[in-house]
Formats: structure tokens, sequence, C-alpha cells
């Protein structure tokens, strides 16, 4: 997965530095200590009450946000992104030193590479109902409402047209004009903001139709860059789906019991299908931590009292297989296990090594 460049700001520097970045790009900036991370500014956890930025330290301003490490697994990357609702994360090397960041579209990105996301329509994920406002009401209405009804997002309207969506996350990069963005006047000198229509504020909506797939969605927020779509049947807005809902779906897949499609089999060796899912989830299990494991299937071929047996699986979004042959069943299960255990051990080896030379060359 490719990694991006990140903004680092000392815990000394002024915050005004850092939110030039902020404000101005959409982006993030990361705070060192010592040369260690130390936290995160973002356009969503400053709250303001800071009267003039240009005094203020980012070590005062940051908050604390998990750190993805080198050659991190997706189950980690994952587990890391849903403990806050953060754009971007740091990576960091083994002294624990920013060398880069992964944003969500990044971690969209790679999930629909390595062909993780559940199956089935978007409909069966989205968050619904759909919760609107005219567009003529104010922001306090849309505040009053999302926190009566409990969600992010609010679909703004007028009459049925749909305006735009607006979310909890954008009023703080909202709440100063252009004007006082880029002298870095803060929401609490902004006046009469709650009073502002939503339409002023509302911003383009990604949507895609019911029948969509995750992926479908998860590439339509990445190609507009938003964290969230619609969804709509026909022209009407029945459900939201955001990237963290895909997260926690893929995440929640990812927990379920790995299994096999075995094929093949006639009704004299039909006995066996329990002993060859054993024999080949046995190997698997210990090595589904190091490799994202997904799609297996076992095939038996029988000719002239000979077994051969075809495992096909993905591993890390590389599709595999391996194949033997014996005398039994169980005799070609155990050269299928010694072959496919040789294969994971390998694999894994390469990988350390490989994480090991990154360091040293990070460390050089």
């Amino acid at each position: 997965m490719e990694i991006s460049q990140a903004s680092v700001f000392d815990c000394e520097e002024r915050l005004s530095k850092a939110l030039d970045i902020v404000l101005k790009e959409g982006s993030v900036a990361f705070v060192s200590k010592e040369g260690r991370l130390f936290g995160i500014i973002d356009d969503r956890n400053i709250s303001g009450g800071f009267s003039d930025v240009s005094k203020v330290k980012c070590g005062n301003a940051c908050v604390k946000c998990p750190s993805i490490s080198q050659g991190v697994k997706i189950a980690e990357l994952l587990d890391a992104f849903l403990a806050g609702h953060f754009k971007f994360l740091p990576v960091v090397d083994a002294k624990e030193r920013v060398v880069g960041a992964v944003s969500r579209s990044d971690l969209l990105c790679e999930l629909s590479r390595l062909k993780l996301m559940p199956k089935g329509q978007v409909s069966e994920y989205m968050k619904s109902p759909v919760h609107s406002i005219e567009g003529g009401r104010t922001i306090g209405e849309a505040k009053t409402l999302m926190k009566k009804e409990d969600v992010h997002h609010v679909v703004v309207t007028d009459k049925s047209m749909i305006l735009g969506v607006i979310s909890t996350f954008d009023f703080i990069g909202l709440m100063a004009s252009q004007k006082e963005r880029q002298s870095f006047q803060f929401i609490s000198e902004v006046k009469d903001f709650n009073s502002r229509r939503v339409s002023d504020i509302a911003r383009n909506y990604v949507s895609v139709k019911a029948g969509a797939t995750l992926d479908e969605a998860a590439m339509a927020m990445v190609g507009k860059r938003e964290s969230s779509v619609l969804i709509l049947e026909g022209m009407k807005p029945i459900g939201i789906l955001s990237a963290m809902d895909i997260f926690k779906n893929v995440r929640k897949s990812m927990e379920k019991k790995i299994d096999v499609l075995i094929g093949g089999l006639s009704e004299d060796t039909l006995i066996y299908h329990e002993a060859l899912k054993a024999g080949v989830l046995g190997i698997v299990s210990k090595f589904d931590k190091s490799f994202a494991i997904g799609r297996m299937s076992l095939q038996v071929k029988e000719t002239k009292s000979v077994f051969t047996l075809h495992f096909y699986f993905d591993m890390d979004g590389k599709f595999q297989t391996v194949s033997c042959e014996g005398h039994t069943i169980i005799e070609a299960l155990a050269v299928l296990s010694k072959h496919l255990k040789a294969l994971f051990e390998k694999a894994k080896s390469e990988k350390m090594d490989k994480k090991k030379v990154e360091i040293r060359e990070v460390d050089g």
C-alpha cells in the first residue's frame, strides 16, 4: 500500500504554521516531540478557544492518535482507523519517527485491491433512514437535529431536490469564512454562524444506487475524495454509507471463521469431507494472522487409484495454487499439508526479511 508524504511540526512550533496545512490544503499535521510522534492536528479535533493561534504551540493543540508501523497487517490498520474518526493516520518507523501517512481513501483502495470487501449490496450495510433538512433552515437547527437523532450526516433539500450533505465533522472547517480561515481566526470568534442557512454550507454529494456493491461505493468515495455516499432508490435517498461503515463490516467479516469449499468428492469418498477440511484449515489457521487469506477451495480428482488435490486460495490479494498426489486421499492430504506449510513459512520469512531491510534503510 502506498504511503503519502506527511507534514510534521515540532511540538514547540506555532499552531498557525500547522493550520496553514490543515485548513488550506484539507490535510492534517502531525506533531513530534524529540523526533517521535506526539499527536495530530486536523480540522475536526481543534475545538477553538484560541484567540491568537500564532501564540499557541502545536504540542498544546494536538490530540493523541493511533500510529501505524511499516508493513502493518490489514486487520491492525482497520483497528487503528476504527479507534477514532481520523482522516489520516501516521506511519512510523522502529524509532517512532513519522515517515508518512495513510488516509481513509488509501485504505479503501487497499481493501478493494485485496478483494476483502464483503459481498452483497450497499443497501444491506447502509444506515437508514436518512434525515433531511430544508436548505432554508439554520445550522443551529441542523445541529439540534443531528444531536436528537444521534446521526453524523444530514441531507440538505429544497422540497424534493437534494442540494447536498452536511456532517458534524464539517462544522469546524466551515465555521470560519474563507477570509477568516486565511488569517486563522477561530470558531469562537465567528459571529452568528449558527444562524446561517444550511444551504450555504451544503457540500456536493456522492451517490450510488441501492444495488451497488461495497467496492463500487468505496471507489465512488475515493474518486470524489469524500468519506461517505448517499444510497439512492431512483432519486430518493434511502440510506447513507461511510468509509467507517465499510471498515467495520470488513473487520467483522475478517473475524468470521475461515472456511474452505471442497468439491469433486464421490459417494465413496464423501466420508473424507471433514478430514480434508480439518487438514487444510489446521495449516491455514496457523498463518492467517500473518496474511490476508480468503476464497479457499479444494478440488479432489481420482484417476486410476491416484488422488490429486488442488488447493486454490487468495493470499494478500494474490491467487495461489498448491497441488499434490497420493495413492489415498489421506496420503495426498499429508503431502498437501506439507507443501502448504512450506509455502506459508517461506512467504512469512520473506515478509520479515523485507521489513528488516526497510528498518535498516530508515536507520541508515
